[in-house]
């Protein structure tokens, strides 16, 4: 298998399935992994009947759906034929499969490292609040900086006034939810605590492609060739 990183706690069962270079050694260490990928999107607040149903459902957050799709193929055949013989080769393509999406899933908002908390919902909730908050700060250098910040009023000069429009417009949504959230740690409510989950998980990928791009035009910035005047900052 590919040496994708994650974290020891969900592939263990995995590894543990694979120190029997057998076949059927193969197959349990392939529905176990089925089952710790199901299990994370369960996390997420994603309904269906099976692992490939919920994936369809945020197939946006795999970009190896195809390798995936496979996986699943072989996990239905191991299921539904008592006698089917995994090969060495199959077996490594279908795990290292799941184990590049759980990867993926895990890496975004450190599911994993909350699953066995008390208020897990609520949790997972915060977790997603942390990076809001993280994406709202960079914006806040940009749309609200300060005359002691020198870094904040650099890379501001290099936003038109179009862009800066965009940028308040996802700000707003971002400080709807972190305020949100913020109603929840004062008053929990379990289901308010599942809407807010799928809400964000529906609308990151948006919210983190022009987060980068906001970043990498920040660092951009400091390509230029021009010079810093710390007296034009600091009046």
């Amino acid at each position: 298998m590919s040496k994708i990183r994650i974290k020891e706690e969900l592939w263990e069962q995995v590894e543990a399935c694979l120190k029997d270079q057998k076949s059927s050694a193969y197959k349990l260490a392939i529905i176990e992994a089925d089952k710790i990928l199901n299990n994370l999107i369960t996390l997420k607040g994603v309904p269906g009947d099976s692992t490939s149903d919920k994936v369809m459902k945020i197939k946006e957050k795999f970009p190896e759906l195809a390798g995936l799709v496979k996986a699943f193929q072989t996990k239905d055949k191991i299921l539904n034929h008592l006698t089917y013989n995994v090969s060495p080769e199959e077996a490594d393509a279908a795990l290292d499969a799941y184990k590049t999406a759980i990867s993926d899933l895990d890496n975004e908002f450190e599911i994993s490292s909350i699953k066995d908390k008390p208020h897990l919902l609520r949790n997972i909730r915060r977790k997603m609040n942390d990076k809001i908050i993280f994406y709202c700060r960079i914006l806040e250098g940009i749309l609200f900086p300060t005359q002691a910040s020198i870094i904040s009023l650099h890379e501001g000069r290099h936003f038109t006034d179009e862009e800066k429009t965009k940028m308040k417009e996802m700000y707003k949504k971002l400080m709807y939810y972190e305020r949100k959230s913020l109603s929840l740690d004062v008053s929990p409510d379990e289901k308010q605590e599942i809407l807010f989950i799928n809400e964000i998980f529906k609308n990151w990928n948006k919210f983190k492609v022009e987060v980068i791009k906001v970043s990498s035009k920040m660092q951009e910035s400091w390509k230029k060739e021009e010079s810093i005047d710390v007296n034009n900052y600091t009046g």
